[in-house]
């Protein structure tokens, strides 16, 4: 007892001077660690902070800003400017436009079913859908409808707003005035709002003796089955090679792309992949029937800038299998996935949330930055990379999955034969820039 009681007395000054070093030495890596987490929420707020500041703005304008102004689209506008921080792709779907989508996505809606573009601040008539309400009482190519309801429509800009004023509920009616070529007076026309199915696949048929030509113009719900009635239509008529018509595609859903891909490579082929932020988040697509058009069959695909999405997906997979041959432009190169989110204000997002691989595990998203209009005009502007030595040196390589013949990657699909711009005369030209209807328009109404 003696000898432990010794012990300790000695013991005991050692311990109490480890203890006070150690409780300081907590005590400065708290002090530390505090001030590093408050440094680290000064530099980077919480969401809900920025998201009280937003609203702090909101108001401030509101009440001090020196003009009137709408909160809703000032809102809109923010929702936009955060998206364009994200990449071109993930984009903000008002209330009133979100329902336009869904049709288009749908391949029905209700109106009086036209195609239409706004030229030179003319409200034109692209074309009638056949069998529509628009057809059927005479709108023709070409018309430039000028009132709506009485309503001047010269000068519209958005197209949302003449998606607005021409459609309406099955049964009701509109009235439209229509400037035409040849005709000194405005033609009047009362027509009764219908369901119209829009085809994805409008056009099929033999162009010459053998060989059949298929235009699909978007991957809507049903694209698939149509495309495979097509199909089947010719074959029944004795067609042994088939051309795809892919320009102008600017895509539409992922499942469609897949099944009609498997309409021209075999059953349990990859047909695609994707792979998002995380890992183990690949998702792998494959073809689950046997196709509509035997393996020995020609299969020639027409693509161009304009062919983009779920229409790269049908290229590169035809491709990749060595399938068929890929003919025009470069593909625009969207690879990216996106998947809608739907808002508490009726709107919704649709958010990028992973990138699209073709079975050789080519990417096809190019490259992009900030700036979406440079993005979105660089495809466009008449340069192909396929015609520049330099740019597809740069390229990464990938081999096909059959002959093992040379691919590239990150920049849309390139074809296996590339059509140049200059190729076209003056006339072809014009008409790819749709100035065709000044022309159409004046000499269609003039008689011979």
């Amino acid at each position: 007892m003696l000898f432990y009681n010794l012990f300790m007395s000695r013991l005991r000054p050692w311990m109490h001077a480890r203890i006070r070093i150690v409780a300081f030495l907590t005590i400065l890596v708290l002090i530390v660690t505090s001030g590093v987490c408050e440094a680290q929420k000064a530099r980077k707020p919480t969401i809900g902070a920025q998201a009280h500041t937003l609203g702090q703005l909101a108001e401030l304008v509101r009440r001090q800003y020196f003009e009137q102004t709408n909160p809703v689209e000032l809102y809109h506008g923010a929702i936009e400017g955060y998206l364009t921080k994200l990449d071109p792709h993930s984009t903000y779907i008002t209330p009133e436009d979100l329902q336009q989508t869904q049709e288009r996505l749908r391949g029905s809606f209700e109106g009086i079913g036209i195609y239409f573009d706004i030229i030179g601040n003319y409200l034109t008539v692209l074309s009638p859908i056949e069998g529509s309400p628009a057809y059927q009482v005479g709108l023709l190519s070409g018309d430039k409808i000028v009132k709506i309801d009485g309503r001047s429509s010269l000068g519209i800009k958005k197209t949302s707003e003449v998606t607005r004023r021409l459609k309406g509920p099955k049964g009701s009616r509109v009235q439209v005035s229509v400037r035409r070529s040849g005709e000194d007076e405005l033609i009047e026309f009362s027509i009764v709002r219908d369901k119209i199915e829009v085809p994805s696949v409008p056009y099929a048929f033999e162009v010459v003796p053998g060989i059949g030509y298929v235009k699909i113009n978007r991957f809507s719900s049903r694209t698939a089955k149509d495309l495979r009635s097509s199909l089947e239509d010719l074959k029944a008529e004795g067609i042994r090679k088939f051309i795809l018509d892919l320009r102008g595609n600017g895509g539409g859903y992922l499942e469609q792309a897949v099944a009609v891909a498997n309409q021209f490579v075999e059953r349990e082929r990859l047909v695609v992949y994707t792979e998002g932020r995380y890992k183990n988040s690949r998702e792998d697509h494959f073809a689950k029937a046997d196709p509509v058009i035997g393996t020995d069959v020609p299969v020639l695909v027409l693509v161009n800038s304009y062919s983009a999405s779920a229409s790269e997906i049908v290229a590169g997979a035809i491709q990749d299998y060595d399938r068929g041959i890929i003919v025009g432009r470069t593909t625009f190169g969207k690879g990216l996935v996106q998947k809608q989110y739907s808002l508490k204000n009726g709107g919704a997002v649709l958010l990028t949330v992973a990138r699209y691989f073709t079975p050789s595990d080519r990417p096809i998203q190019r490259p992009f930055s900030e700036d979406k209009s440079s993005y979105v005009t660089a495809a466009h502007d008449g340069y192909d990379p396929n015609q520049d030595p330099d740019s597809l040196s740069q390229k990464p390589v990938y081999f096909t999955k059959v002959l093992h013949r040379k691919v590239y990657g990150s920049g849309g699909i390139s074809p296996d034969v590339t059509l140049k711009v200059d190729s076209l005369n003056p006339f072809e030209r014009r008409l790819s820039k749709r100035l065709f209807f000044e022309f159409a328009s004046r000499h269609a109404a003039t008689p011979f």
